[in-house]
């Protein structure tokens, strides 16, 4: 488990602290619609990029800081569907005051009416697309950022959820965490660690004060890289088509991890199988971490394997695969 040492935190907004994917794509695409713009070539470039930058970008004929104004103030005040990330709410309340900042290319107005609405504390500090000339991939958001927070970008930590976002802090000289949560792990590959969720990232206070962030990463050291491609994350699960899916488990299983549950899913969120694995693997009495990874792996690999030939004419479908550590084992609940 990565561990980090900073003085301040740097959190983006957007798919970092909210959820508002959806949002944002039902507000980029009706704009698009109306506009005759391609709502695709917009979507593929709009997260983590000021408004008006994209808007440049895709229709320089229109007057891109009128058409922002108007884009930003409407989703200020539509938070349909909007939510705040899964493990956000507690991992602010860990870092004393003073000590982190948003920095959003959103409008000021946008941000703080988000955090509200997600039940979130508006920070001291927020750096918005009110604030800067240049935004993301530029440094100049996260750089104003650490300096209004008065630390040195060095002193930094960033999460982040976009490849802009990344870059931005990076050119700034800051430590980034990569959020699985928008885009998929190859993009995000600039980070100095990637994650699948919040609650996979953990804040303490070392004895000089300084915080200490311990990153749970999507895969572990030395994971494969090819096998790392094959895979699909979304919103904190990590999936494979099955003939990989046991690969991964036989992965884990060589290397000193236990498989804890699998379920057979297809991208949109519909279910087909659910496999009872997390009963079947459930830690025994008693029972010592050899055995329990020796028999997770065996039991996985057999139910994967009988559940291949119901699967061969299904393209659609992708194995989810929950994994732990043996320092973790201790945790686990005991049947």
């Amino acid at each position: 488990m990565p561990s980090f040492s900073c003085s301040a935190i740097l959190f983006d907004l957007d798919g970092v602290l909210c959820d508002s994917t959806r949002q944002v794509d039902r507000e980029w695409r009706e704009w698009a619609a109306r506009k005759g713009v391609n709502g695709d070539a917009v979507m593929a470039i709009a997260h983590g990029v000021r408004t008006v930058e994209v808007i440049r970008r895709v229709a320089p004929h229109l007057d891109a800081e009128a058409e922002a104004a108007a884009i930003e103030n409407h989703e200020a005040h539509d938070q349909t569907g909007v939510v705040v990330m899964p493990g956000a709410a507690g991992l602010v309340k860990a870092i004393p005051d003073g000590r982190w900042a948003v920095v959003t290319s959103g409008s000021r107005l946008l941000a703080a009416n988000r955090l509200r609405h997600c039940g979130l504390p508006v920070p001291e500090v927020m750096v918005t697309s009110d604030d800067v000339v240049n935004g993301k991939p530029h440094p100049e958001p996260y750089l104003k950022g650490a300096a209004l927070l008065g630390f040195s970008p060095e002193e930094c930590l960033v999460i982040e959820d976009a490849p802009a976002g990344i870059q931005s802090a990076k050119a700034g000289g800051m430590t980034v965490i990569g959020l699985a949560s928008t885009y998929q792990i190859e993009k995000l590959r600039e980070a100095d660690a990637v994650t699948q969720a919040l609650s996979q990232v953990e804040i303490g206070t070392s004895a000089t004060h300084d915080l200490v962030v311990k990153v749970r990463e999507v895969f572990p050291p030395g994971f494969p890289e090819q096998l790392a491609s094959y895979a699909l994350v979304d919103r904190g699960e990590v999936a494979w088509r099955p003939s990989a899916a046991i690969m991964a488990v036989e992965w884990f299983s060589a290397h000193g991890y236990a498989v804890l549950g699998t379920e057979a899913w297809r991208p949109e969120g519909t279910a087909i199988q659910s496999l009872p694995y997390w009963q079947s693997v459930d830690r025994k009495d008693s029972e010592e971490w050899s055995s329990f990874a020796a028999r997770a792996a065996a039991e996985t690999i057999g139910h994967l394997e009988a559940l291949l030939p119901k699967l061969v004419k299904d393209d659609g479908v992708y194995i989810n695969v929950t994994w732990v550590a043996e320092s973790e084992f201790q945790n686990l609940k005991q049947t």
